[in-house]
């Protein structure tokens, strides 16, 4: 019985194989333009502090893009959270 279900089992384990190639690739996607768009808010934040008169922090595009750099941080800290954990459940079996 066991000999018919290991091609199914091997199939199963080259799926699961292909599913964590493709969310490593999503993560890693993410976390790239996380980095970009810290980046970019690092510049944006030195300019503000060098001469706070060239960045007018009103204006809504600067608003958007801190929004988007905060939703971006808590984001990437999420996945890695999900990542660590994923990673200790796969070394417990």
């Amino acid at each position: 019985m066991k000999r018919t279900l290991m091609p199914f089992d091997a199939l199963y384990q080259a799926g699961l194989a292909e599913v964590e190639k493709k969310n490593n690739r999503v993560v890693n996607n993410i976390l790239f333009a996380f980095t970009i768009v810290s980046i970019i808010s690092v510049i944006i934040d030195s300019i503000n502090f060098i001469n706070p008169s060239i960045i007018d922090t009103t204006t809504t595009w600067v608003r958007i893009f801190m929004f988007l750099s905060t939703s971006l941080t808590i984001l990437v800290i999420l996945l890695l959270l999900f990542r660590i954990h994923s990673q200790q459940r796969k070394n417990r079996k």
